[in-house]
């Protein structure tokens, strides 16, 4: 037997299983077929041409692809685990970790064994897999830092350790694993595998939603944790620390795509329900979407990019390295910069806070404030450096002098803008980080015409690359702004729409504005 034939017949072993589960239907318009001769793994599609999530007939738009009950769907609330152990103390991941790693050991006892034969073992190409050696191609890249696998060692040697060790014949096939004197390293691998998974494939559940198959509430309660979930806030919102991590079957078998999406999951009373969002033709793909995801998240979290995801790329600039620029630049003293960076300057940075959350990106829901950690640049559609705009009231504020805040507090209208003294912070804390990586965008584009370039290595020049390339359109207006002016317009500020303190989320440099001073330049100079 073929390995193409095995695994297209543990996935009609599946979809036969899953059909039979009360409370689940599914569109006679798709079916799950093999494409890993086309390296894109398992999903729905036509069943003629392994390819993807395909529609055998026309799909309408909003029409139900399949319903998936919440008793079906594998995580703390619907496994028995919870009998047995307490898992109240636990974070929501660990206890979906813990939970995998119960029902893979109960093996053919397992509510989900047949889900667990068509799920991988391991997501090979998450970052927490890689090498020392090959994390250094993302040299630059704040994705670094989001990592944390020995945090996550840490956490997981303190939390679960103890008690797969103390329940050891709970977990079936492990239970010996876990009597040994090797049990942590085994736990570690284990548990790293299981999160990979859990990441790449896992869904966010309200627990609220539980019921078992006969429409009663389970009466296994697992207690909310008002530890810090380590976002960095203040937790005003505790109903988002009762959301679970959920596996749901066929749900996480759709691929995702930003540009292509057309699919989109939503809660029912009893149900999760995948349907479609727009018209599908008979052999398109069905996609669901991750969001917008910037490519070195999506290289973290499920170990493999897609270009339907370049729009979201982002550089993130550290907020201490914006303090340091300016501290160097205007040659300021501790207590100056300590005066400029404490909390409600004069008043004035209570003002702005208001003017943010008062603006169009607090609408939208984009939640940065000043002085935050660091911000992100984004990708402009427009090819143009985009910056958010609590990362220009930051910089202005500490760049402001006494004269600057005294007009402000008189009239908010004179507030912050994107002017010469603020872009020239910018333009260097940019070209600071454009020095933290090892290469430049040339020798990025010649690695990658090499067809031998091993996938990993692949992979993590164009996340590096796409990150560069935003910083070089930044930077390319920020010198246009700065450079192409003639000499005594430093207190320029631009005035336009898109540059005012109310303007949207993001502060963009318009290059008609650019070109209007470069005329006016070139005029003064014939003259």
């Amino acid at each position: 037997m073929t390995a193409h034939h095995d695994f297209q017949q543990r996935s009609d072993v599946f979809m036969e299983w899953l059909r039979k589960q009360e409370g689940v239907t599914i569109s006679p318009k798709i079916a799950l077929v093999d494409l890993r001769s086309q390296g894109r793994g398992r999903a729905v599609g036509r069943e003629a041409d392994p390819a993807h999530a395909v529609a055998k007939e026309d799909i309408s738009d909003d029409e139900t692809l399949f319903e998936i009950p919440r008793w079906l769907i594998m995580d703390a609330k619907s496994s028995d685990l919870g009998k047995y152990i307490s898992l109240g103390s636990l974070e929501p991941w660990q206890q979906t970790v813990l939970v995998m790693i119960y029902e893979s050991g109960k093996g053919k006892e397992s509510r989900w064994h047949r889900y667990w034969q068509v799920l991988p073992k391991r997501i090979d190409n998450v970052l927490v897999n890689w090498s020392d050696q090959e994390l250094k191609e993302l040299q630059g890249s704040a994705v670094l830092s989001k990592i944390g696998k020995e945090e996550a060692n840490e956490t997981l040697k303190k939390s679960l350790l103890p008690l797969v060790m103390e329940n050891a014949d709970l977990f079936g096939i492990h239970a010996r694993s876990f009597k040994s004197p090797h049990a942590e390293q085994y736990l570690l691998e284990l548990a790293h595998n299981m999160a990979g998974v859990m990441m790449a494939y896992a869904f966010d559940v309200d627990e609220d939603l539980f019921m078992l198959p006969d429409g009663s509430h389970d009466d296994l309660q697992v207690e909310e944790d008002d530890a810090d979930d380590g976002s960095g806030g203040d937790n005003e919102d505790d109903e988002e620390v009762s959301v679970l991590k959920g596996m749901v079957p066929l749900a996480d078998m759709l691929n995702a795509s930003g540009a292509k999406n057309n699919a989109s999951i939503n809660y029912g009373e009893r149900e999760l329900i995948m349907a479609s969002n727009k018209p599908i033709r008979a052999g398109d793909e069905i996609f669901n979407t991750y969001g917008d995801l910037p490519r070195s998240d999506l290289l973290r979290r499920y170990g493999y990019i897609n270009d339907d995801y370049v729009p979201y790329d982002v550089v993130e600039i550290l907020t201490s390295k914006i303090i340091d620029t300016v501290k160097s630049k205007f040659k300021l003293s501790e207590k100056e910069m300590t005066f400029r960076t404490q909390e409600d300057r004069l008043g004035v940075q209570r003002k702005l806070e208001r003017l943010l959350h008062a603006s169009d990106a607090a609408q939208e829901g984009y939640e940065a404030g000043l002085f935050d950690d660091a911000y992100d640049i984004a990708k402009d559609p427009s090819s143009c450096g985009s910056f958010p705009l609590p990362l220009i009231f930051t910089i202005w504020l500490l760049v402001a002098d006494e004269k600057d805040t005294k007009a402000f507090k008189a009239s908010p209208s004179s507030g912050p803008r994107l002017n010469l003294k603020v872009a020239s912070v910018l333009r260097e804390v940019l070209m600071d980080r454009q020095k933290e990586y090892a290469t430049s965008i040339d020798q990025d584009r010649q690695l990658l015409e090499q067809p031998d370039l091993p996938i990993r290595q692949r992979l993590a020049i164009e996340v590096r690359l796409g990150e560069k390339e935003i910083l070089h359109e930044a930077l390319k207006y920020l010198r246009r702004m700065d450079d192409k002016l003639p000499v005594g317009h430093e207190n320029w500020e631009d005035s336009s729409p898109s540059m005012t303190y109310l303007s949207g989320k993001s502060v963009t440099i318009d290059s008609s504005i650019t070109n209007k001073q470069e005329n006016r330049a070139k005029k003064r100079k014939l003259k």
